[in-house]
């Protein structure tokens, strides 16, 4: 009973609130004088059940209690619904809500109403067509697609990248041991079948000469450390870069020289342990030869720049050990055989790679300039279509295109390069497709869609990930084209930016972005986000209007939103 008496009273007293307006919980403007003897019954009932369920609520945490019969929540519920039908029942006299206020209303509903379709809350008898875009998709089918057929293989390849990784891991680690205690022939087995999975992931994933894919890039760095120092350990010379073909980058090569220091202070602190100042003199002659070479390039901000300041502090520890032997067995230090300058490498060679890496970044900083020139056209062109000017806005990326143009001009050799999560050109090229995406869709559409086909975009280079990124984005800008809409009380242009919202994000929910490092995934949760800031706002436009419509006399609050038509205008 007390189960019974408890359930009964806290799911009937919100109800109770609203069906007894003598109760002195209701609304000031609807309680009436006095508190007659049946609301004083309800409200102690109420305090006295609420009283039992924490007794049981305890009693149940304790463990006392094993169960909780299913029979008493199902009185418990069928009383309940009899005070709700009471609660929702119209009073004498009182006006019948409209349709769209007993959808909201609830009254002695259990189960939700279905999902709503875009818009309902401006058109909730769904005759109005206007904001639909005239029935236009989109984009297109068949862009779909091939955009899902792109992005299954950019799934495919990462996870084999991922599988690259960990077994390159393992034979690292393998190769690494062997070269630090022996024996080196387990590292000369693992150096051969590294290179021989690093050759297989790029036939089966080909890029460009020279621009291998990320994982690719990372792997060779890892197999170019243990490779220098096996070569170092068996002539005491420098990797030659004309050992590793086409398969390693110039960048690559030289992050993994860099990275090879590090392990070198490693077996220079065990040979010191042995006091073998000879090897640990060879080291650092070793470390002095690269120095000198690296010193020559002029490296931008990037992963050189940082991996090259690694390698004054390995010099300071190759002469910290110096010191130490020569305190600990001086005669060691005077037996060392100085090594000759420049024996330990290919200074002909290294005088290629700094002509090579200065050519490559003159072309890639200019492309990287006239990539900045499409960004700012295709901007300006996306401010110029917000604002509805759109003879601008078509002047503005004519401009960019032309700009993107001399990229390609100018940048050959280096585009790949321009690409990946830092890439200029992935930049210009989805803030050109965002331009291409508004103004199409402000002015109406293009072939039968609400935005240009993706070849017609970004002069036929965009990527699924330009795609993806521009699409996201276009929903951001669109969203605030529909804010000032609903600033105008442009019900029909509000309805037809959420159907623009609304598509994107259907086009893009369709893709498979989930899973992928990139940042495509995040782009679907902007587009994601976008769509709910526009529905928040659709349904505080619609809320203002029922309420407007239930002001006598049809007077509205705000000037714009009422659906009643005003005959009369007061002074």
């Amino acid at each position: 009973s007390s189960w019974l008496v408890a359930s009964v009273a806290l799911l009937s007293w919100p109800r109770c609130r609203s069906a007894f307006p003598h109760s002195p919980m209701a609304p000031a403007a609807g309680r009436r004088r006095g508190l007659p003897m049946r609301s004083l019954s309800s409200l102690v009932a109420a305090v006295v059940g609420a009283t039992l369920a924490v007794s049981a609520a305890v009693v149940l945490s304790s463990g006392r209690l094993a169960f909780f019969p299913a029979s008493l929540l199902s009185v418990s519920g069928g009383v309940t619904g009899r005070f709700h039908a009471l609660a929702a029942a119209p009073a004498e006299g009182r006006s019948r809500p409209s349709a769209t206020a007993r959808c909201c209303s609830g009254a002695a509903r259990l189960v939700p109403e279905s999902p709503l379709p875009v818009s309902w809350g401006l058109d909730p008898e769904g005759d109005d067509e206007e904001g639909a875009g005239g029935g236009m998709g989109i984009v297109p089918e068949e862009d779909l697609v091939a955009l899902r057929a792109e992005l299954q293989e950019m799934l495919a390849e990462q996870d084999a990248g991922f599988t690259l990784r960990k077994d390159f891991h393992l034979l690292d680690a393998k190769a690494t041991l062997a070269l630090q205690y022996g024996p080196l022939v387990q590292a000369d087995e693992a150096l051969v079948e590294m290179r021989l999975i690093l050759e297989r992931h790029e036939e089966r994933f080909p890029h460009e000469a020279g621009f291998p894919s990320l994982d690719s890039n990372e792997v060779a760095k890892t197999f170019i450390k243990s490779a220098a120092l096996r070569e170092f350990l068996q002539s005491g010379r420098v990797l030659s870069r004309s050992h590793l073909g086409t398969l390693i980058t110039d960048d690559a090569y030289m992050e993994g020289i860099i990275f090879m220091l590090g392990k070198l202070r490693q077996y220079a602190l065990r040979r010191a342990t042995a006091l073998d100042a000879q090897s640990v003199s060879l080291c650092r002659s070793y470390l002095v030869a690269v120095k000198a070479q690296l010193l020559g390039f002029d490296f931008r901000n990037g992963a050189l720049r940082r991996r090259f300041d690694t390698v004054k502090y390995a010099e300071k520890d190759f002469e910290d050990l110096l010191y130490q032997l020569s305190l600990a067995v001086p005669t060691s230090i005077d037996g060392i055989k100085e090594v000759a300058e420049g024996s330990q490498l290919d200074e002909a060679e290294w005088k290629q790679l700094q002509t090579a890496y200065a050519d490559l970044d003159e072309r890639r900083e200019l492309a990287i300039k006239h990539c900045r020139d499409v960004q700012k056209a295709a901007k300006q062109a996306i401010y110029a279509a917000q604002r509805g000017d759109l003879a601008r806005s078509s002047t503005l990326i004519a401009s960019a295109k032309e700009a993107l143009q001399t990229v390609l001009q100018v940048g050959e050799g280096v585009l790949p390069a321009l690409r990946g999560s830092t890439g200029a050109l992935d930049g210009a090229l989805e803030e050109l497709a965002e331009a291409e995406m508004l103004r199409a869709w402000r002015g109406g559409g293009a072939g039968g869609f609400l935005i240009p086909r993706r070849a017609d975009m970004g002069i036929g280079l965009l990527t699924a990930a330009d795609y993806v990124g521009a699409l996201s984005d276009f929903t951001g800008e669109v969203g605030r084209i529909a804010v000032e809409a609903a600033t105008q009380r442009d019900i029909a242009g509000f309805r037809r930016a959420m159907q623009a919202v609304f598509a994107a994000h259907a086009a893009l929910s369709s893709l498979p972005l989930h899973g992928l490092r990139s940042k495509l995934a995040d782009k679907l949760q902007a587009a994601e986000r976008n769509l709910q800031k526009v529905e928040a706002l659709e349904c505080d436009i619609a809320c203002r209007r029922a309420a407007n419509d239930r002001l006598p006399g049809g007077r509205y609050l705000d000037g714009g939103f009422s659906s009643k038509t005003l005959v009369q205008e007061e002074d």
